[in-house]
């Protein structure tokens, strides 16, 4: 079984804003991910799936159809 997450959705988002300001000013990744304490492989995922997110919005879940009606 996987370990826990370590951040919750709302410290992933404060942390990713937080990624997004800074990056803008111009520094790189590595620098952001070295000054909000997270593992660069993390927070360029966490970039990549939530500007996925905003391009493309996730379709809501759908219930399976009844396959014996």
């Amino acid at each position: 079984m996987p370990p826990p997450p370590r951040y919750s959705p709302a410290e992933k988002a404060t942390l990713i804003a937080a990624a997004r300001a800074q990056i803008r000013q111009g520094i790189s990744r590595k620098e952001v991910a070295h000054r909000l304490g997270v593992n660069l492989a993390s927070l360029s995922g966490w970039l990549r799936e939530s500007t996925l997110n905003m391009l493309y919005p996730p379709a809501p879940p759908t219930m399976p159809r009844n396959r014996s009606a």
